[in-house]
This record gives structure tokens, C-alpha cells and sequence, in this order.
């Protein structure tokens, strides 16, 4: 059974705009994969949320993931002690804390445009899908 990917934030704000230098590797990443299951804690969710607030586009935003199956998964509160670990052993920012915690919880593999978080990924085994190389 194929494992569950994780999308961090920049390849679905990439996704969701054209003007970003990842987008057309972010959008045909998700076309491609959809079908195998994608998904994004729910903080990742919401910031990638954050700009289409005050243009008036959340609706649509949302049902646009909801339309590619982009499952929200919880993060629960006492998982807080785990990812402060990660944090701190990785340097990474918490949303990308956040996404390894639910990689690694999930055993899922994570789809990213982010090289550091990439990089902590790949060393923590996590398989990756770098959108900003060619794989």
C-alpha cells in the first residue's frame, strides 16, 4: 500500500500561485499524486490560508482542497513535548517541526520546496519529494 504524502506549506502556496517559481513543479506534483492520498497537518492548512483571507478567495481555497482530497490531520496536544524535541534537535521552524512530527507519526512521505527541511527530513528517513530539483 502506498504511503500517505505530506505536503508542507510552500509547495501548496506554490501551488496556489502562479507567480511562485514553484509552481508549475508544485501543481503537477499534486495532479500527479492525488489519487495516492495528500495531506497537511491543519496549522500548515491554515497558513497557507492566510492570503486568501483578505481576497476573499478562503471558500474557495478550501474547497479546492477538499476537491484534490487534501486531508487536514490533527496534531495532538500531547504530542507537544515530541515536536518540541524535533525542533530542537533540528533547528527547523515549528510549521516544518510540525510536518516532520506528522510524517514521522504517519510514516508518510513528505512532498516539500524547502531544501533545510528536506535535508532534516531525508537524515530522520523520511522519504522526500525535493519540488525543487528534478527527481
Amino acid at each position: 500500500m502506498a504511503r500517505v504524502i505530506v505536503l508542507d506549506a510552500g509547495v501548496l502556496i506554490a501551488a496556489n500561485d502562479p507567480r511562485d517559481a514553484h509552481h508549475a513543479s508544485a501543481s503537477a506534483f499534486i495532479e500527479a499524486h492525488a489519487e495516492r492520498g495528500l495531506a497537511a497537518p491543519g496549522v500548515t492548512l491554515a497558513e497557507t490560508l492566510v492570503h486568501a483571507v483578505p481576497v476573499g478567495l478562503l471558500s474557495d481555497l478550501l474547497e479546492d482542497y477538499e476537491i484534490l482530497g487534501i486531508q487536514p490531520l490533527d496534531v495532538p496536544g500531547v504530542a507537544a513535548g515530541t515536536i518540541a524535541r524535533i525542533r530542537a534537535e533540528t533547528r527547523l521552524r515549528m510549521p516544518d517541526a510540525l510536518v516532520v512530527y506528522v510524517c514521522e507519526r504517519e510514516q508518510a512521505e513528505l512532498a516539500t520546496t524547502d531544501h533545510a527541511l528536506a535535508k532534516v527530513a531525508t537524515a530522520r528517513g523520511i522519504p522526500v519529494h525535493d519540488l525543487t530539483r528534478r527527481e
